[in-house]
């Protein structure tokens, strides 16, 4: 696996519309915990404890009745699945305790999609808030080597059973910034991908989870990485990080990535460039559709949350039990970096935290975005940053002025004004003429909209109208 340069240094907003910079989005100010000495998950993670029901989500794609739960009252051990079948093209629902099953239900995750969870009862003792983090160790394959053999050469035959292992471990990623990794997996079996990617960006600055995660568990990262290459057939592996990051933070994130055969690329960072989007065309000037998965770029992009816990299998074969989580408290201007077993609902954690969950608004990920939530969200391995940020009143929109700013604000330059009519009149036509097919939902037009039009919201009620014909 070669550790190529990427081309020379890419302009902080470059996209396939050569897209002007986004504005800064001001948000808790807070100093970057990767900037200190903790490396330890005790110093820089806190560890949630079991809550007496979780809601484990199965899957986001399939159908209520296409995967059987066990039927209420069976028990079921740490790491064991908590359905019968396990979803075709997903990962394997585990207990993040021991427990007893109590049914199935229609959940919300923190990125807003709805999902099939299975809940479950845990039992108390040793589960609790002593248990390592990720859980303990699932049974080993006979397949397992240690973490030095992980380097040498996995046969393109053997690509399929190292993938069905991982999701056996329940491991899975499906966010804004790190696109559906079991499905980037699957077509990587297909179609050539000669690049690897993880990025250690984060959307917003003062709310630096990946920069967090990577600095606190490089060597799992790294194993991650050189795993996720040799599964995919590429050719070289980046580490993508913040151009501002501290130096001694990107030297010891360097050493992790060589170890890997891959190479640090400091990259300008400005809202919105995690997207993947605008990330992959910034390093290597491919057009990535949105909505479309950055395999089909030939790249396979993973954040490094995900990284790690492809690196935690890859070393000892533990199961993604837990994953990282931070919340941002806009009252105390505070972010806590959590370790939350899968499937642990919203207003536990903040309860956990010491944040008050009543007359406040939640929001999963950057709030340009605008994902509202309620405190039944369920943790897993969708979005994994919540702002908590004082109660907001619906507001009356104004006139449109034609102030041109949601346009010239654009990161894809489509006109964000245009679709809200589009989607006003319900025209699909116009709707693809004004650039739908283009949007990131960044909601940088929100943001700067003056007249408080639903730009956003106007974008995401014409895309569910076409996913519905």
């Amino acid at each position: 696996m070669a550790a190529d340069s990427p081309p020379d240094a890419p302009a902080q907003h470059s996209t396939a519309a050569s897209a002007a910079p986004a504005p800064e989005v001001p948000s808790g100010t807070s100093t970057s915990p990767v900037e200190g000495d903790a490396t330890q998950t005790d110093e820089v993670l806190k560890r949630v404890p079991l809550m007496p029901h979780l809601w484990v989500p199965y899957t986001t794609h399939a159908a209520a009745d296409s995967v059987r739960a066990k039927p209420p009252g069976t028990r079921v051990r740490r790491g064991e699945p908590v359905t019968e079948t396990v979803p075709q093209s997903s990962h394997a629902p585990l207990a993040p305790a021991d427990g007893v099953i109590a049914g199935i239900e229609s959940v919300k995750l923190l990125d807003g999609r709805q999902a099939m969870a299975v809940s479950l009862e845990p039992h108390g003792g040793a589960n609790g808030a002593g248990s390592p983090p990720g859980g303990a160790s699932a049974p080993a394959s006979p397949r397992a080597q240690p973490a030095a053999d992980l380097f040498g050469e996995i046969q393109t035959a053997e690509r399929g059973t190292w993938i069905e292992d991982m999701l056996m471990a329940g491991i899975w990623a499906e966010r804004w910034g790190s696109p559906d990794l079991i499905a980037q997996l699957h077509q990587s079996m297909r179609r050539p991908v000669d690049t690897v990617v993880c990025s250690v960006l984060d959307p917003d600055r003062a709310v630096p989870l990946q920069s967090v995660v990577a600095g606190a568990f490089g060597a799992e990262l790294s194993a991650g990485v050189a795993l996720l290459a040799k599964l995919a057939g590429a050719e070289r592996a980046w580490v993508v990080a913040d151009v501002l990051s501290p130096d001694a933070f990107q030297e010891d994130l360097r050493k992790h990535a060589e170890a890997a055969g891959a190479r640090l690329v400091p990259l300008p960072n400005e809202y919105p460039q995690a997207d993947p989007t605008l990330l992959l065309h910034a390093l290597l000037q491919r057009r990535l559709p949105p909505d479309h998965l950055p395999t089909d770029a030939g790249v396979l992009l993973v954040d490094a949350a995900a990284a790690v816990a492809v690196g935690r299998f890859a070393k000892t074969r533990r199961p993604m039990l837990t994953v990282p989580l931070a919340v941002y408290d806009a009252a105390t201007d505070r972010n806590t970096f959590l370790e939350v077993p899968v499937g642990t609902v919203l207003e536990d954690v903040l309860e956990f935290a010491g944040i008050r969950a009543d007359c406040v608004t939640f929001r999963g990920g950057p709030p340009p975005r605008d994902l509202r939530l309620t405190g039944r969200a369920v943790v897993g391995g969708a979005e994994l940053t919540v702002y908590v940020t004082p109660a907001e009143e619906d507001v009356n929109p104004d006139p449109c002025i034609r102030s041109g700013w949601c346009v010239e604000a654009c990161p894809v330059r489509i006109h964000p004004a245009g679709l809200l009519e589009a989607a006003q009149s319900n025209d699909a036509d116009l709707a693809e003429s004004y650039g739908l097919a283009a949007c990131i939902e960044c909601g940088i037009c929100n943001y700067v909209c003056p007249s408080r039009l639903p730009l956003l919201e106007g974008i995401r009620s014409l895309r569910r109208r076409g996913a519905n014909r």
